[in-house]
């Protein structure tokens, strides 16, 4: 009998070699996933020994803030341990200027009535404010409701938030029933990503994104009263959003894993 030879796989798309993680990601992800803690240091620590800290980008800062909050003085003794604990708490102060600068503006926008739902790393952290030492969340990811969108771009402009695209206010209010999502900064960290629409526009379904207001769940975000997704929207929007720039976005994976061991998913929900 003769043995079918396995097929090489290929690293384009369409063939699904091209998700595989690039460099050397994939050694973060099971360092930051794989549910055997000893594999999962090991993991940690050869990346440490093949990598700088300090040559890396964003995607593994990401990543090596989740794994520095897992491990936590389990990776004490390798010589990189140190600068871990350093990025770790300069991204942690990143993430609480950012969420402190957008502060007042949330509080303006549920004190004048609107429906506030963070979503992406801003969820996890209005469920467990714990979740800031591990999880990035230099800009604040917000979904109101249509009927608020108006409202609530007022409130941003009113408090001196400018448009990142650099198109002027008042012809996008005119056109806010079009957009799906734009972005807003303010000062040095100031970063709001303002949605009107859960899903990306070749994603988008009104049956869907009625649902996810209908299964959310009441939290607060530094004393503001806001929603967050039910555990299997926040898979999937996990999904779809981090799906978009996969290997750039990769802590998605890590909010999936929490959700899925901290909580009840409903996966008839997820599935459909």
């Amino acid at each position: 009998m003769n043995a079918t030879p396995v097929r090489r796989i290929g690293r384009r798309f369409p063939d699904y070699g091209w998700s595989w993680p690039t460099g050397q990601l994939d050694l973060l992800l099971k360092a930051a996933l794989l549910s055997d803690e000893d594999a999962a240091v090991a993991c940690a620590a050869r990346w440490l020994d093949e990598n700088d800290i300090d040559l890396v980008s964003f995607r593994e800062h990401r990543l090596l803030a989740a794994i520095s909050d897992r491990f936590g003085r389990k990776l004490a003794g390798h010589a990189a341990h140190p600068r871990l604990v350093g990025l770790q708490k300069m991204l942690w102060t990143k993430s609480r200027m950012a969420m402190r600068e957008a502060e007042p503006a949330l509080k303006a926008m549920a004190d004048g009535g609107a429906d506030i739902m963070l979503i992406k790393g801003a969820s996890r952290i209005a469920l467990n404010a714990s979740a800031q030492r591990g999880r990035v969340a230099h800009d604040i990811d917000i979904l109101v409701r249509p009927r608020d969108m108006a409202a609530v771009f007022d409130i941003l402009r009113d408090r001196d938030w400018q448009i990142a695209s650099g198109v002027s206010a008042q012809y996008l209010r005119t056109r806010l029933a079009s957009l799906r999502s734009m972005n807003f900064f303010k000062g040095r960290f100031g970063d709001i990503d303002l949605h009107q629409l859960g899903y990306d526009g070749s994603q988008t379904s009104a049956e869907d994104d009625l649902a996810i207001w209908q299964r959310a769940v009441p939290a607060q975000f530094s004393g503001v009263a806001v929603f967050v997704p039910s555990p299997a929207d926040r898979m999937a929007l996990a999904i779809a959003h981090g799906g978009l720039d996969a290997h750039t976005h990769s802590d998605w994976l890590v909010d999936c894993a929490v959700a899925i061991h901290g909580e009840d998913v409903d996966w008839d929900t997820f599935l459909d």
